[in-house]
């Protein structure tokens, strides 16, 4: 696994009660990106985005025109448009994601009179919007690493897994000048960006890139010699969480 962030602090998965217990066991579970897609369209929750894992470019009235080209070699310029492009490639049909929050020791926590370190109330109520009633899972960035780094692969399914902290933009996360064209490289990028709308959850992100289009599969972890996981029952229950000497 490849790794784009060393990361420091704690790191969460939130989880449905019947994958919890997997969950702290190590057994992560990856789902293609096209159930994220077509839960957003099929049931309008907020937490999941339909625009996972595409170009997106908000088009600018002032600077850019667009050319529409009609049957019979004619065309339209539209001069002053307004509106969003968005680009997906076959590709990313193959694209599989592991999701979880990460924690900043510096961003997301406060030291306390006492020198432990504990969640700021206001991140806690953020996530508490985000996941709801969700059960979860904390590991500190070090074991999970270990987990994640060390863990089985399913090699007949996947191509190559990569790890990192999704990036959040605004409007765009593309020039429209690349709007047809891609490379494995920026297939990954775009793997690791969402919009501004959800930049509350935090996300840090595993990115499969599988043989085949649609694959879901599950990783599991070898290393023994970690710390426990701490389990919890839902996101308001971090107020009693602390951490010292890090």
């Amino acid at each position: 696994m490849q790794s784009q962030t060393t990361l420091k602090g704690f790191i969460i998965k939130f989880s449905s009660p019947e994958h919890i217990n997997t969950d702290a066991q190590g057994k992560f579970h990856f789902t293609n990106v096209n159930y994220f897609r077509h839960l957003e369209k099929n049931e309008k929750l907020g937490i999941k985005d339909p625009n996972e894992v595409f170009q997106v470019y908000k088009l600018d009235p002032i600077t850019d025109r667009l050319t529409i080209r009609l049957p019979g070699s004619r065309t339209m310029v539209i001069d002053n448009p307004r509106g969003t492009l968005t680009q997906t490639f076959s590709l990313t049909n193959n694209v599989s994601i592991c999701s979880f929050v990460h924690l900043d020791i510096e961003k997301d926590f406060e030291r306390t009179e006492k020198n432990e370190f504990v969640i700021r109330p206001s991140v806690i109520g953020e996530l508490d919007h985000e996941f709801k009633n969700r059960p979860g899972i904390i590991w500190g960035c070090g074991d999970f690493n270990d987990i994640t780094t060390n863990a089985v692969i399913p090699k007949d399914e996947v191509h190559g897994v990569y790890s990192g902290l999704v990036k959040y933009y605004s409007n765009s996360n593309t020039n429209i000048s690349k709007l047809k064209n891609i490379t494995a490289q920026q297939l990954l990028s775009m793997s690791l960006q969402k919009e501004n709308y959800f930049q509350n959850q935090r996300e840090f992100r595993l990115v499969a890139l599988c043989n085949y289009p649609d694959c879901d599969f599950n990783i599991s972890q070898t290393v023994t010699n970690t710390e426990k996981p701490i389990r919890f029952k839902d996101a308001t229950q971090l107020y009693r969480f602390f951490a010292s000497d890090i």
